[in-house]
């Protein structure tokens, strides 16, 4: 159909976002994995602070535009695209967030624990076809776009609680988080005895 067309091209704009974040997590996972394997706990911190503010200043002005006039972007594709606004709105701004939160899943991921993201991604999966089969229903493309946005940004927060329930540390809004529960882990693992 075609709100099915417009959702379709929305969140295909809207996925242009996580790019950047694909691009910085390139550069940095393998330095965060060399960092862990090393035990320098503030040099992974420093780097994960660094590439926030990197992918940030990147992001930033793409989503405004997306945020700001997303008629005028889908009306590239033809003016029946342009009521699809408040879609890309949507899913724009979580992808934002997502891509602001910081490099979680990676650091978990390059510090050996890719089962906390996995699990966590089949959880995000799950929340996002509940929420769809609620939502859809009542609000149609935009209760789609409100459910995707929502696991967008629930996914790098829910490996921020995980990494940090492993470690035993406190879970925090910022991106400092995940850093610190591996940091966490990787010092009870270096103090174990030998």
């Amino acid at each position: 159909t075609g709100t099915v067309g417009i959702y379709g091209i929305a969140s295909r704009i809207a996925a242009l976002v996580t790019f950047v974040l694909l691009a910085v997590n390139s550069v940095t996972s393998p330095r965060f994995a060399f960092m862990h394997a090393e035990g320098n706990i503030r040099g992974m911190e420093k780097l994960a602070q660094s590439s926030v503010k990197w992918r940030i200043m990147i992001v930033t002005p793409i989503t405004a535009v997306l945020i700001v006039a997303p008629e005028l972007i889908l009306g590239i594709f033809g003016e029946s695209f342009e009521k699809g606004g408040m879609i890309l709105r949507i899913l724009a701004i979580g992808q934002l967030i997502n891509v602001a939160v910081g490099t979680v899943g990676s650091i978990l991921m390059m510090s050996g624990n890719g089962k906390v993201v996995r699990n966590n991604t089949m959880l995000g999966a799950t929340v996002n076809i509940v929420g769809n089969l609620i939502l859809v229903p009542i609000y149609g493309a935009i209760g789609a776009a409100i459910s995707t946005a929502a696991r967008a940004v629930r996914h790098p927060r829910g490996c921020a609680r995980a990494g940090s329930s492993r470690a035993g540390t406190r879970p925090s809004a910022n991106t400092r988080s995940a850093e610190v529960a591996v940091a966490g882990r990787g010092r009870r693992h270096r103090r174990a005895p030998r």
